[in-house]
């Protein structure tokens, strides 16, 4: 998945279901054990027009486990 950027359309699951949205930031930052690992913004449409965004740890094993795909 390191070819995910900025602009791209993806899938994943949640606790929700199946979501898609825009990645609108990449960004690095320290999780919970203080390693520093790349995190993705994606910004998703909740009900009628509104928006919401999310930030997924986009380290290998957590995009494999949320079924993590691009759409474009």
């Amino acid at each position: 998945m390191n070819s995910i950027m900025v602009g791209d359309s993806v899938g994943w699951t949640s606790s929700i279901g199946w979501k898609n949205g825009i990645v609108k930031k990449i960004v690095l930052s320290k999780n919970a054990n203080l390693e520093l690992v790349p995190w993705i913004d994606i910004e998703y449409e909740i009900a009628h027009g509104a928006k919401n965004t999310c930030r997924i740890c986009a380290t290998e094993s957590n995009l494999k486990a949320m079924r993590v795909e691009l759409l474009n």
